[in-house]
């Protein structure tokens, strides 16, 4: 399944749709669920290699991942009306959301966090190609990786090839389509991130058809742990 409920509603009058970071899969956004407001229905997009896909081969392309994400939405008997995508989620969470629209199924609000808008983040840094000591030591400076993931080799060796395959992925994008969404943007970021400044936060005006704001948050990369609460009120507006 491309997609994980993470809470249900019996009847939910919104549906959040989270896109997880590079490395990252469904139960990222576990501890999202106390802050979620009743009502609201939330699930995640769940990658191969990740939790029960762990024997699943790897995805490094993101037109492939979007097709099958977009397959299983469609699907679904509830589409998402808010997606949510966080840094390398962004992108995902945007194409996403331009494949919906294309398709009738339109969300309400795209929300994207931590992320230069796509015709910047083709031209980022590559990293996914280093040798292991020196690709973990940029993504940790991202702050997104724990010292006792760091210690553990066998961890290490099941978590890197997930790691390399998201930044792969997001290296190989190419903003070819300058469609933007219809839907209203909003775009959440860390004062202190070290991936994202003013300029490529204001360039998801760009590829916005309608409103666009940006709303910062004290902290970096992932400003988000221990204020759920108040990024999901900036995220469900």
């Amino acid at each position: 399944m491309w997609t994980k409920s993470i809470v249900e509603s019996s009847s939910p009058g919104r549906h959040l749709l989270c896109v997880p970071w590079a490395g990252a899969g469904p139960e990222a956004f576990l501890p999202w669920r106390a802050a979620l407001p009743t009502g609201v229905a939330m699930s995640a997009v769940h990658l191969p290699g990740r939790s029960t896909r762990y024997r699943e081969p790897l995805s490094s392309a993101i037109p492939d991942i979007v097709d099958r994400v977009e397959e299983a939405l469609l699907a679904a008997p509830a589409p998402p009306t808010l997606i949510f995508g966080h840094s390398y989620g962004a992108v995902l969470a945007f194409e996403i959301c331009r494949r919906l629209e294309r398709a009738g199924r339109s969300p309400h609000r795209l929300v994207v966090s931590g992320s230069s808008a796509p015709p910047l983040v083709v031209g980022e840094e590559k990293v996914a190609h280093l040798p292991t000591s020196e690709f973990l030591a940029k993504v940790g400076a991202y702050g997104g990786l724990a010292p006792e993931l760091l210690a553990n080799q066998h961890l290490l060796s099941v978590f890197v090839p997930i790691l390399r395959a998201d930044f792969a992925a997001l290296e190989s994008y190419t903003f070819d389509d300058p469609r933007s969404v219809a839907c209203p943007i909003v775009v959440l970021s860390g004062r202190s991130d070290p991936l994202v400044n003013q300029v490529g936060l204001d360039a998801w005006h760009q590829v916005a058809g309608s409103r666009c704001e940006v709303h910062l948050f004290e902290g970096g990369h992932f400003y988000f742990a221990g204020q759920e609460r108040r990024v999901l009120d900036a995220i469900l507006g």
